[in-house]
């Protein structure tokens, strides 16, 4: 942790896939639980800078963070023209992120939900 204390966006609470990449920590950094805090911090950081949940998508799956993704989807306030529909509570979302909210809800362990992953998938 030390030494990864040292990289710059680290300091800055900043990290970005791109700055941690060049760093190559993903192989210097051999501490699991080290290195999935430095992904959960790519992946809130890149939330924020968009607040586009398909931008840090890949990281809270790779850390098997479904709730974590799901719960983004719901509380996004995408406005796409055009595609606009108000939830319950009276706020506004896009259509996808309402279909995505609505497909990572579900239980993946069921198979009937293993087989629309990989339909999506492929």
């Amino acid at each position: 942790m030390e030494l990864l204390s040292a990289i710059p966006c680290f300091q800055k609470s900043q990290e970005t896939w791109e700055e941690m990449r060049a760093y190559g920590i993903a192989w210097w950094l051999k501490n699991t639980s080290t290195l999935k805090i430095c992904a959960e911090r790519i992946a809130k950081y890149a939330f924020q800078q968009s607040q586009n949940p398909m931008d840090s998508s890949l990281f809270y799956l790779a850390m098997r963070k479904k709730n974590v993704l799901m719960h983004l989807f719901k509380v996004c306030d995408d406005v796409i023209i055009g595609l606009m529909i108000t939830n319950i509570n009276g706020r506004l979302q896009s259509v996808s992120d309402v279909r995505l909210h609505n497909f990572f809800r579900e239980d993946f362990t069921e198979e009937k939900w293993k087989k629309a992953a990989f339909k999506v998938q492929a």
